[in-house]
């Protein structure tokens, strides 16, 4: 997902724009190689969609950073907190608007389908699409990312504590910690949390 500074007056279109394929993965990207909500046609079909944006800032963007623990004052990414445009044209759209977006907010990390070793684990999402593919409400599909946030912070919390009472933790392990669950809480459901996918009216795969 793109990423703009305060003061750069493309951030309030396009932050969040999806970087495609068309980006030969180093230098600069040019806006011909983004998808922003500028660029969703007039004449789309979004009707009983939903829309599973995992991207930077995919779903908005806070006003300090909120990794930025290491000073009083966190550093200023926005002028304001706000919803990124991309879902909010999808949602929005004249010609008949999507169901739901389930994006990401801030910048969105590894943490989300690795484990702190570097392993796979794309099992969350996996539990996720499979649950919205069997017809769930996404209130319900996205339990699973509820769950792992949960988890973090109780470990989290666990290290802190462990740290409190003279634990030698590096600053290292409790940083990753706090990353990954500052990650893991950062998904967000923009639209109705009931909705679901009218799978018994989708044809069969043939």
């Amino acid at each position: 997902g793109m990423h703009f500074e305060p003061d750069d007056a493309r951030q309030a279109l396009h932050q969040g724009a999806l970087v495609c394929a068309d980006w030969s993965g180093f230098g600069s990207i040019h806006e011909d190689a983004w998808f922003a909500a500028t660029d969703v046609p007039p004449d789309a079909k979004l009707r009983g969609m939903i829309h599973f944006i995992f991207a930077c800032h995919g779903g908005g963007c806070p006003q300090f950073d909120n990794f930025d623990r290491l000073n009083k004052t966190p550093r200023k990414i926005a002028d304001k907190p706000f919803l990124s445009p991309l879902p909010q044209k999808l949602l929005a759209h004249p010609n008949g608007g999507a169901l739901a977006c389930l994006a990401h907010v801030e910048r969105a990390w590894a943490f989300s389908f690795q484990s702190a070793r570097g392993g796979s684990q794309s099992q969350g999402f996996r539990d996720v699409i499979g649950r919205l593919l069997r017809g769930d409400r996404i209130g319900q599909a996205t339990d699973s990312f509820n769950i792992r946030w949960a988890t973090l912070s109780t470990d989290l919390a666990e290290l802190q504590n462990d740290v409190r009472f003279g634990a030698d933790v590096p600053l290292r392990t409790i940083g990753r910690m706090w990353v990954a669950r500052d990650d893991a809480r950062n998904y967000a459901i923009l639209g109705d949390p009931a909705v679901r996918l009218r799978v018994e009216d989708m044809p069969e795969l043939t």
